[in-house]
């Protein structure tokens, strides 16, 4: 499953870590190569990753945080979802008009108006 060219350094953080960054890398290669990335992209960035804690003492979190870092980057990648949305929405002040024309009502308190506007 692992590419030899970009496979980074195995093996050193004893077989459970191993099997659960195998895993990893089918799971990230399923999730993000339906796009723009492909499966040697992704290991790449997670050959890049394990390089990062070459020198960890504590083994039992490394797949967890290679997971992180290799989703982060990877989701940088990715075309922003609503890349065709040229103009935003912009923010409505209809809430604030009420409030303001509820609290100018006479005979109504401000607390009540305030309770009335959320």
């Amino acid at each position: 499953m692992t590419d030899p060219d970009v496979a980074g350094p195995t093996g050193r953080w004893g077989e459970a870590v191993e099997r659960q960054l195998e895993r990893l890398e089918a799971r990230l290669i399923a999730e993000f190569c339906r796009g723009p990335i492909s499966g040697r992209t992704v290991r790449e960035h997670l050959a890049a990753a394990r390089e990062n804690y070459f020198g960890a003492r504590v083994w039992i979190y490394l797949p967890i945080l290679i997971e992180r870092d290799v989703r982060n980057q990877l989701r940088n990648q990715m075309p922003p979802a609503n890349e065709h949305r040229t103009t935003e929405r912009q923010p409505s002040h209809a809430t604030e008009d009420r409030l303001d024309a509820l609290i100018a009502s006479p005979g109504i308190s401000v607390s009540r108006a305030a309770s009335i506007g959320t």
